[in-house]
């Protein structure tokens, strides 16, 4: 029961949207800071929230464990390109989160040495989810393609604008 209760969790905290592009429970790709910001307050989240304003980050604590979560903003228009969420030791996450992102995404592609798991690219390729667990902690990454190509491009001019 306990474990049907934890991906039943998962399935709603990892939510697929009606295009099923791969989202992070109720942030949309491309959504303001001002918009992300406004919504965790909301949720009562404790944030830091660095000057340059292209990160949002946040403890929280997602399958029963400590974890940080990190929302990245594309530099010139801050719109959301990428949430990452971070644990700490991977070994008490692993099992749940594997096996509740297989069901739900299909079975992930294992790459580097077997600690970098993808999922992506039959349901919507512009968005992808990845899972790192080297070195004993956990990081899950959805990125939406899209804008993080827009936010390399941003920053290309960013960096044109300097020279």
């Amino acid at each position: 029961m306990k474990k049907a209760v934890g991906i039943v969790t998962v399935l709603l905290l990892f939510v697929a949207t009606n295009s099923f592009a791969f989202q992070f429970e109720d942030y949309e790709w491309g959504m303001k800071n001002e918009d992300v910001f406004e919504k965790l307050v909301l949720k009562a989240k404790s944030m830091e929230r660095p000057p340059d304003s292209t990160k949002i980050v946040y403890s929280d604590e997602l399958l029963g464990n400590p974890c940080d979560v990190t929302f990245e903003f594309t530099p010139e228009t801050n719109q959301l390109a990428a949430v990452s969420v971070w644990w700490a030791d991977s070994g008490k996450i692993e099992l749940e989160l594997m096996e509740t992102l297989n069901i739900k995404y299909g079975e992930a592609v294992k790459n580097q040495g077997g600690h970098l798991y993808t999922w992506g690219g039959s349901l919507d390729v512009n968005d992808m989810i990845t899972y790192d667990r080297e070195y004993g902690a956990a990081i899950l990454k959805y990125h939406s393609e899209k804008y993080c190509k827009k936010a390399e491009e941003e920053r290309k001019q960013l960096d044109l604008k300097e020279l």
